[in-house]
C-alpha cells in the first residue's frame, strides 16, 4: 500500500502542520509496511516529504506533471485541506482511478468557497472526491452552506496524551516565577483573538491580582497586529503581568502547559479565516487544564462546554473575564474541569483517529 498526502507543511509549530505530521506519523507507526509520500509547500526536512507544491502558481503548473507522476504510483491520495491541496489532488488524479480523500481543516476548506473564480474549482474538487472529511462539525457546516448536498464525515483530531504528562522536575525558574498564570498558545494574528484575551485578562486581574498571563506564539509575517497588541498591553498598564514567548521548543511548551492555571484562546472569524478545531485545546486538556474558547468555530468540538471549561461569544470580553474568575475562584469547579479535561484528552487519542481514517480508506484494521 502506497499513500500520497498533500499538505502545506509538517511543521510542528503550526496547527495544520502538527495535525498533518502527527496523523501521518501515527499511520506509519500503525502500518510500518506502507509506503508514504508527502507532497508539501514548505520544506521541513522530514524523510517522507517532497516540497514540490509551489506557492507560486506558475511554478506549480510547470511542476504539475511531476506531481501527477508521483500520484500515479500511489494507491490512495489524501489531501489535507481543500484549497489548494484538494484541488491539486483532484486535478492530478483525473483518469487515474485513484481513491481520493479530501479533509477540510479550517480556512483552506472554507475561505476559497467565497472566491468569485476559485470557488468553482474547490466545489468541483469536493464533489469529485470519493470521501470528504472535516476535523469539526463547524467546518463541515460551513462547507455545506455552499454545497448543501455534499456528504461530509467528521473526524476530529487526536492528541498524544502521554506527551503532556506532568514533568515536576527541572522546571525552569523562568516559568516558576510567573505562577500563577493563564496561558494562550497560537500564532500571533487577529484570528487568534489576543485583542479580546488581553482586556479580558486585565478585567480578571481586578478580582485576582496575583495572576500573570503567558502568550506563546510567533507573530504572523508582515503583520502589524503584534505592534497593536503591545500598544494594548501598555494602554491597559499590564506590562509587568504579560509575558510573550516565541520560537520555543516542545519541552518548554509542555512545561508551560503543565504549570498553568487554565488555558484560553478567543478565536475569531476574520473574513472566513477561522479556527477549524484548535489542537491546543486538546493539548491543554492533556495537561489537566480547564479551558475557555469561542463559540461559532471549531472550538465547539474541542471544548466540552460546562464540563471541562466554557464556550463564550468570541467578542464578549466581560464574559471571558467572568469565566476566568469563575473557574479560578471555585476550587471544586476547577478540579472538576481538570479531571474532565484529562478524561476527554485520553478519549481523543491519535490511534483511534487513525482507525477512523482507515475506515474511510476502506482499509479496516
Amino acid at each position: 500500500m502506497k499513500i500520497c498526502y498533500l499538505t502545506y507543511s509538517l511543521d510542528l509549530d503550526r496547527g495544520a502542520g502538527k495535525f498533518s505530521k502527527t496523523l501521518i506519523d501515527t499511520f506509519h507507526q500503525m502500518n510500518p509496511e506502507w509506503d508514504i509520500v508527502v507532497l508539501t509547500t514548505k520544506k521541513t526536512g522530514d524523510l517522507n516529504e517532497k516540497p514540490i507544491i509551489y506557492a507560486n502558481k506558475y511554478k506549480l503548473l510547470l511542476n504539475f506533471i511531476k506531481i501527477r507522476s508521483i500520484i500515479k504510483e500511489c494507491d490512495l491520495v489524501h489531501a489535507l485541506d481543500g484549497f489548494p491541496y484538494g484541488v491539486i489532488a483532484a486535478l492530478a488524479t483525473m483518469g487515474l482511478k485513484k481513491r481520493l480523500i479530501i479533509t477540510g481543516l479550517g480556512t483552506g476548506a472554507i475561505r476559497t468557497l467565497y472566491h468569485p473564480i476559485y470557488s468553482k474549482l474547490l466545489k468541483w474538487a469536493y464533489q469529485r472526491a470519493d470521501i470528504v472529511t472535516t476535523i469539526s462539525r463547524y467546518t463541515a457546516g460551513e462547507i455545506n452552506k455552499k454545497i448543501p448536498q455534499l456528504k461530509i464525515e467528521v473526524i476530529p483530531p487526536g492528541v498524544n496524551f502521554d506527551d503532556f504528562k506532568k514533568e515536576p522536575d527541572n522546571v525552569p525558574e523562568e516559568i516558576l516565577e510567573k505562577k500563577p498564570y493563564l496561558l494562550t498558545v497560537g500564532t500571533i494574528k487577529k484570528r487568534k483573538g489576543h485583542h479580546i484575551s488581553l482586556p479580558a485578562f486585565a478585567q480578571a486581574l481586578k478580582k485576582i491580582p496575583e495572576l500573570n498571563y503567558i502568550i506563546i506564539g510567533n507573530p504572523a509575517p508582515g503583520s502589524k497586529y503584534f505592534l497593536e497588541l503591545k500598544e494594548t498591553i501598555q494602554r491597559l498598564k499590564i506590562e509587568d503581568k504579560v509575558f510573550i514567548f516565541s520560537n520555543i521548543d516542545q519541552v518548554f511548551l509542555r512545561q508551560l502547559y503543565n504549570n498553568a492555571e487554565l488555558f484560553f484562546l478567543m478565536s475569531q472569524n476574520i473574513e472566513q479565516d477561522v479556527e477549524g478545531f484548535g489542537l491546543v485545546f486538546l493539548e491543554a486538556a492533556s495537561s489537566a487544564l480547564p479551558v475557555i474558547g469561542s463559540r461559532h468555530c471549531g472550538a465547539e468540538d474541542a471544548i466540552l462546554d460546562k464540563e471541562n471549561g466554557f464556550l463564550v461569544e468570541p467578542d464578549d470580553i466581560a464574559a471571558v473575564s467572568a469565566a476566568i474568575v469563575k473557574i479560578l475562584s471555585d476550587q471544586d469547579l476547577k478540579i472538576k474541569f481538570s479531571e474532565r479535561s484529562v478524561a476527554f484528552a485520553k478519549s481523543m487519542n491519535w490511534f483511534s483517529r487513525v482507525r477512523d481514517y482507515l475506515k474511510v480508506y476502506n482499509l479496516h484494521r
